[in-house]
């Protein structure tokens, strides 16, 4: 589509606040332009910085969003695997606490009008805008970080053995060392959504 056409698409969203406009910015709001006519992504991140902050609602949507996908964790504050299934014993990595995360970091850039779109680039940026302390930036970068590595260690080794890589780690087949590192990720994840939760009062965000 022309830049004029995408720049509607951009301005719609952010001012007809919906559900349904949340996916659509989750993908395009994170636009970096690698090549080409560099310009024109340039000036589709210029209208996301200028204009997402005023947008409260589209803002509360995005925080709902964060703050409503469930946590596979018990009240004991241990991890919850699959109960059944063909990923029985297992955690989705991805959407236990990788999504939470990089929505967490990806409100607070639009909220803030950041210009990272990188996760930890948005948290230590909203950090140095005194909406976390330093050691909150640590921990919450640390989690992603723990919760990416064994993502990652966890696909290569399908890969090796030629499987088709997926999202599912089994904690009972880690280290005692990284159940315990993904237990913690887990907890500051909740933190973090709690954070969210009461910033953006996504309790009274229309569903």
């Amino acid at each position: 589509q022309p830049a004029s056409v995408w720049q509607g698409y951009f301005r719609r969203w952010m001012r007809e606040a919906g559900p349904e406009h949340v996916l659509a910015a989750c993908i395009y709001f994170d636009v970096r332009p690698l090549g080409g006519a560099l310009e024109l992504g340039t000036a589709l991140s210029a209208i996301i910085r200028a204009e997402a902050p005023e947008h409260r609602a589209f803002l509360g949507y995005l925080a709902r969003d964060v703050v409503t996908r469930r946590l596979p964790v018990t009240i004991f504050g241990n991890v919850a695997v699959q109960r059944s299934g063909p990923h029985r014993g297992a955690v989705d990595v991805k959407g236990a606490g990788g999504l939470q995360l990089v929505g967490a970091g990806r409100l607070y850039g639009l909220a803030l009008a950041l210009g990272a779109t990188n996760t930890i680039d948005r948290i230590r940026a909203a950090a140095g805008r005194g909406i976390f302390s330093d050691a909150e930036a640590r921990e919450i970068t640390d989690a992603f970080q723990h919760l990416m590595r064994l993502r990652l260690v966890h696909q290569m080794e399908q890969i090796m053995r030629g499987e088709v890589p997926d999202n599912y780690i089994t904690p009972g087949l880690l280290s005692r060392a990284d159940a315990l590192l993904m237990r913690d990720a887990m907890k500051t994840v909740a933190r973090l959504q709690g954070d969210v939760r009461e910033r953006f009062a996504t309790d009274f965000v229309a569903t």
